[in-house]
């Protein structure tokens, strides 16, 4: 029997995907590369003890996301209360009040400056607007934190069209944790990596390392840096103009480091720091997140290859170094050794989340865009209110469903 279907990724885009194909009774299958689902949203508790999420970590817009009800729902512990990103609050152990009053002021006037940006109007790079400051250094590491590459390479369009609200919401059990909880009983093929798609007619072929399917539809989910490395061959090639979009569209590199503690570090949980105010390769700190004994140091652009560099034992070593800078000395007796992620050199993500180069907001709409009613794509890449999320990624699943021709 022809499948309708062939869903390739089991990330959350084709989870979104497939729960959407489910609900209107599709025959359908999900191929996923990996031995496990989730994507860039994994969580796992071997290393530490307790959750820990290598990816994707909040439900970020929390007030809008459809996944904070469906968690919820699903027994998993949601906070009320959202993450406090302020730069103020996050800088506050290395500023007095005045530094902190200064420091908000200047955050204020460069995302409020984002945020009105004329769409109309010519894109120009993230660095163009960030201030001649002393604040400039910090602004620019937290612009490494959003888009995982440096503000000159990244389009300022693009992230003022983003809908975010700063709403923030963890997951005590991990998000990765719901997004595996979502995918239970959908027709999902793991460590079944798809090497070509052969779309030229009707009965669309999908070749995996365990053989060959017939379908109607194709709907690729996977990372723009994966379709881009070629690792998945289109028969026929991509357009043109579909390719030069996965081009404008890169994934950004960010990665984190997280180390044990032995007792707390400083009072409370779930505190957000800055490990520097004056550096570009500063790293965000998360110290004791829901109270567990551990410190998450989390690096965008440069800095992030430069841990992965490192590996486990000289990130380790950096994180303790940068909360010594933060906390004091005594502290680092307190760090063990820990890990640090690796997803620029995952082949099955290359990086972390997609931003637009400059002038280049456009390119998800063309990227979204369906080929001859066979071939379709889904991902964060191509949700623009939405992308560089999870939710934004299991939307567009399951918008592309609804494209779909009726069976």
């Amino acid at each position: 029997m022809e499948l309708d279907t062939v869903v390739v990724g089991a990330g959350a885009a084709g989870i979104g995907a497939g729960l959407a194909l489910q609900k209107a009774a599709r025959r359908f299958v999900i191929l996923e590369a990996r031995d496990r689902v989730g994507g860039r949203a994994w969580t796992e508790s071997t290393s530490l003890g307790f959750p820990i999420d290598h990816g994707g970590q909040f439900l970020h817009s929390g007030d809008i996301n459809p996944l904070v009800t469906v968690a919820r729902t699903a027994g998993f512990h949601v906070p009320e209360t959202p993450e406090d990103w302020t730069a103020s609050s996050n800088a506050a152990p290395l500023l007095d009040d005045t530094g902190i009053r200064q420091l908000a002021h200047a955050s204020k006037a460069f995302f409020g400056k984002l945020g009105r940006i004329d769409l109309d109007r010519p894109d120009q790079p993230v660095a163009a607007l960030l201030p001649r400051s002393r604040w400039r250094p910090l602004l620019h590491a937290v612009m490494t934190f959003i888009s995982g590459a440096t503000p000159a390479r990244a389009s300022s369009a693009d992230l003022a069209a983003d809908s975010n609200t700063d709403i923030d919401l963890p997951i005590r059990e991990g998000l990765g944790a719901l997004v595996a909880h979502l995918a239970r009983g959908l027709p999902v093929h793991t460590a079944t990596p798809v090497t070509e798609i052969d779309w030229s007619r009707a009965g669309v072929r999908v070749t995996s390392t365990t053989g060959t399917l017939r379908c109607k539809h194709v709907l690729v989910t996977v990372p723009t840096n994966v379709l881009a490395s070629g690792a998945i061959a289109f028969t026929p090639a991509l357009p043109a103009a579909k390719q030069t979009a996965i081009a404008q569209l890169p994934q950004g590199v960010n990665e984190k480091v997280f180390v044990p503690l032995s007792g707390a570090l400083i009072d409370g949980e779930n505190v957000n720091a800055y490990s520097s105010v004056s550096s570009e390769d500063a790293c965000h700190l998360q110290i004791q997140p829901f109270g567990r004994p551990c410190v998450m140091g989390y690096f965008g652009a440069e800095a992030a290859q430069e841990i992965v560099r490192l590996g486990d034992a000289g990130a380790s070593d950096l994180l303790r170094s940068r909360l010594a800078d933060v906390y004091g000395s005594a502290s680092a007796k307190r760090v063990g050794n820990g890990i640090v992620t690796q997803w620029a050199q995952d082949p099955y993500a290359l990086g972390a989340y997609s931003y637009a180069l400059p002038g280049e907001r456009a390119a998800r709409d063309v990227l979204a865009e369906p080929l001859a009613d066979r071939l379709y794509f889904a991902g964060e890449a191509t949700y623009p209110a939405h992308y560089a999320t999870v939710h934004g990624a299991f939307m567009s699943g399951q918008a592309c469903v609804a494209t779909l021709p009726a069976p």
